[in-house]
C-alpha cells in the first residue's frame, strides 16, 4: 500500500497476509480488507494512493484509487 503524504510523494507500507507452499498445479484465493480510519500513528492525505500486489518478490498488479477528504 503506498499512502499519499503531505508532500504529494508516495510512502509505502507492507502488509505481509500469509506465506504458503502450494504443490504445483494448486491454486489459492486470498482476500484482504484494509479499513482506512482514523490513527494517531498516521494521517491520511487527499490524492492518489495506490496497492501492489506482490507474490514471490514480484509485483503481479498495481490498483490506483484516490481519497477524497
Amino acid at each position: 500500500m503506498h499512502y499519499k503524504k503531505s508532500n504529494q510523494s508516495n510512502s509505502p507500507k507492507v502488509f505481509k497476509l500469509k506465506t504458503i507452499a502450494l504443490p504445483p498445479g494448486e491454486s489459492l484465493t486470498v482476500t484482504k480488507s484494509h479499513h482506512l480510519k482514523a490513527v494517531t500513528t498516521r494521517v491520511h492525505y487527499a490524492g492518489e494512493h495506490w496497492l501492489d500486489i506482490q507474490v514471490n518478490g514480484v509485483m503481479l498488479k498495481r490498483i490506483k484509487w484516490g481519497l477524497a477528504l
